[in-house]
């Protein structure tokens, strides 16, 4: 730039002259159109450094946490414990009467796999008085259970407003109940599915969903142990949102 100036100079006194008048307005026209440069360059700089900024800012994070516990002391999962419940090899134990929950996580939880390792100890009379798992746990009214039923099938139930609605769905022959097992429930909008020790057992669309809530276990009139929690969250929402 400033040597294209100096050459326009040049050019002007070579064919103007040095007539002082003349050279001071040449001057003069020059130093104008500088500053317009200079202040239409400012223009894109500032916008390029805003653009720059702009795009090293960094953005909110796409990691989502994965909450788990098994016990031990070292899990991310605080819990609260409807009764009184106690540490035994391999998670949590209760035994006894009804309503003795234990969840954990939040009420607005919405889309997440669970995952948990169940087993039954003693069952109760009933064929239903077996240890359970529940998720979308909003209040001892509102949540969905999963029940390992001591005749070998599973089934998909749920309390709402205080309502029983059981036999959602099932599945026969999910194991022995008196044996560790692993269940995994996804739960994204309406839709919930769930798997045994890897297989999936079986698959229910709600039409009036309980759509959020927290994890846990819930002990029927029977003994049981629980442990092994994972809860993941599923785009493109998480727990919290």
């Amino acid at each position: 730039m400033r040597t294209f100036f100096v050459k326009l100079l040049d050019w002007w006194k070579q064919e103007l002259g040095s007539n002082l008048a003349e050279y001071a307005l040449i001057i003069g026209v020059l130093a104008l159109a500088g500053v317009g440069s200079v202040a239409a360059m400012g223009g894109n700089i500032s916008d390029l450094l805003n653009r720059s900024s702009a795009n090293m800012t960094t953005q909110p994070s796409d990691v989502e946490t994965t909450y788990h516990d098994n016990f031990d002391g070292h899990g991310n999962l605080d819990w609260k414990y409807y009764k009184k419940w106690h540490k035994c090899n391999g998670g949590i134990c209760r035994s006894g009467s009804y309503r003795d929950w234990a969840v954990a996580g939040e009420k607005s939880w919405r889309d997440y796999e669970y995952t948990a390792r169940l087993k039954t100890d003693r069952a109760g009379k009933h064929n239903w008085n077996v240890p359970r798992l529940v998720f979308r746990f909003q209040d001892p009214d509102n949540y969905y259970y999963l029940v390992p039923n001591k005749d070998g099938r599973l089934e998909l139930a749920k309390h709402q407003h205080g309502k029983w609605k059981t036999w959602l769905a099932s599945a026969p022959d999910y194991g022995d109940p008196a044996a560790w097992h692993t269940y995994k429930v996804k739960a994204v909008g309406n839709t919930i599915t769930v798997y045994a020790d890897g297989k999936q057992m079986l698959q229910y669309v709600d039409p009036q969903p309980i759509t959020a809530g927290q994890v846990g276990a819930y002990m029927a009139g029977a003994r049981g142990r629980y442990g092994d929690v994972h809860v993941e969250p599923i785009s493109p929402t998480k727990p919290g949102d």
